[in-house]
């Protein structure tokens, strides 16, 4: 076989390679589409069983939305017309963030529970140990003028 003919050979096949990659790429590159009922499915399969796992002890995460509702040592989330009752423990630190248009950096003060209303905008930390639910943690974004 002489070296034009080999030359050729592997330039072909290349482009054979190129083509043959390109089209195997789109075809893997294209959106997975997955209904809601189904990736709810999932994701409360997930959690079930989380929540039955004898390696989980506490469950702790962060919830957002407006405060509106205090009674006691009990504040009232609400967000997307869902709300949820959240008992917030004697220890919880409370901390209002001042975020300034003029400062790059926000200010965290810590305040009380008294100085918390109705309205305010809060992320709270939450701890779940087996069926009981405590924030440990407020944050309240304030936004300066």
């Amino acid at each position: 076989m002489s070296k034009k003919n080999l030359i050729l050979i592997i330039i072909i096949s290349l482009i054979f390679g190129m083509t043959l990659g390109y089209f195997s790429g789109k075809e893997l590159s294209k959106p997975v589409i997955v209904k809601k009922a189904e990736l709810e499915k999932f994701e409360e399969s997930i959690v079930s069983k989380l929540a039955k796992s004898k390696m989980v002890g506490d469950w702790s995460t962060t919830l957002s939305g407006e405060i509106t509702k205090i009674s006691g040592r009990t504040l009232t989330l609400t967000k997307d017309d869902e709300s949820l009752e959240i008992p917030i423990a004697e220890e919880a630190k409370i901390f209002v963030w001042f975020l300034s248009v003029e400062e790059k950096k926000p200010k965290p003060k810590e305040i009380e529970f008294k100085d918390i209303k109705i309205g305010d905008q809060a992320s709270i930390t939450i701890v779940i140990r087996g069926n009981q639910l405590k924030a440990v943690g407020i944050s309240i974004s304030e936004i300066l003028k």
